[in-house]
């Protein structure tokens, strides 16, 4: 839960969620996970042609020993694309096995097991 800025409350993600019907549950949490997965894909895109630029200049830090520092350019581009394949493969899971393939995160892991 995220703290809240001083002098307003906080109101958590459950409160609301937990009170939608299944049905609405079954609809919304995909959503919310496939906008998820195209904000990190956006920002793993965003991030490229950064590390593409730093790559290509050679960007280095250090006097006495100098380091190459680009290659550090394409972690937030490898994480933010590991990130939103993480969660297109849960919406997947739920979209074709339901609210119980999350609601038991040890058969979530079984079931990607299963698939291979």
């Amino acid at each position: 839960r995220a703290l809240a800025p001083p002098g307003r409350s906080r109101v958590p993600v459950e409160l609301f969620y937990d009170r939608l019907s299944r049905r609405a549950r079954t609809l919304v949490l995909p959503l919310a996970l496939s906008l998820a997965a195209v904000y990190c894909a956006c920002a793993g895109w965003a991030a490229w042609k950064p590390a593409l630029r730093a790559m290509r200049s050679g960007t280095y830090a250090g006097s006495e020993l100098i380091v190459s520092i680009w290659p550090t350019r394409f972690l937030p581009v490898v994480g933010f694309a590991l990130l939103a394949l993480a969660l297109l493969l849960k919406t997947v899971l739920i979209l074709r096995r339901g609210l119980e393939a999350v609601d038991r995160p040890e058969d979530l892991l079984e079931t990607i097991h299963e698939e291979g």
